[in-house]
């Protein structure tokens, strides 16, 4: 099976060879263009419900403890981090508010670059790459798919890093094993 990255970078390679051959003003091409927009903006706000009622019917009250820093753009070195406990209510909750403000920007992107710029090729491309991520976000997996909240899927949810910053890590001389598990920050602290 290949990680959600390397799927991500075929699954774009392949649009973009697809896009390529294609007229940006042909009509059917606008259409799917803005129906792809459309259909991103509505599946988020779908799911952004749904997943919220779940959340809030499911009353579960186990705890976790979560970084602070997850909830900051400032880097803070681990050991200097505090760690927060609220219950798994509390922390998908926030997830999920994280999530919609991507989502809002997204949405707002996508739609000003189908529907004002006609950029109809990157519209297509970043809505499909888009619904794709939302598909794959750890809420949706755990409330909509009912998968388990083991390994990856785990709370605290570990961030997803870009392509780009998972290259330089693992190709920077000494970067043996940088990145730690929750459960050994879990031990540490």
């Amino acid at each position: 099976m290949l990680s959600p990255g390397i799927r991500n970078v075929l699954l774009s390679g392949v649009l973009g060879l697809i896009l390529y051959n294609t007229d940006p003003n042909n009509s059917w091409v606008v259409l799917f263009a803005q129906a792809t927009v459309l259909g991103h903006l509505f599946l988020g706000l779908f799911l952004n419900f749904y997943i919220r009622r779940l959340i809030k019917q499911n009353e579960n009250n186990q705890t976790v403890r979560v970084p602070r820093s997850s909830y900051s753009w400032k880097r803070v070195a681990p050991e200097k981090d505090e760690w927060l406990t609220m219950t798994i209510q509390e922390y998908d909750l926030e997830e999920l508010k994280r999530s919609q403000h991507r989502f809002v920007l997204n949405a707002a992107f996508l739609g000003f670059a189908a529907f004002r710029l006609a950029a109809t090729r990157a519209a297509i491309l970043q809505g499909v790459l888009w619904i794709v991520q939302i598909l794959e976000s750890p809420l949706v997996q755990i409330y909509i798919f009912e998968k388990p909240a083991t390994g990856l899927l785990a709370r605290p949810f570990q961030k997803t890093t870009g392509l780009l910053d998972y290259l330089t890590r693992t190709m920077s001389p000494g970067s043996t094993n940088q990145t730690t598990t929750t459960g050994e920050n879990k031990k540490d602290n």
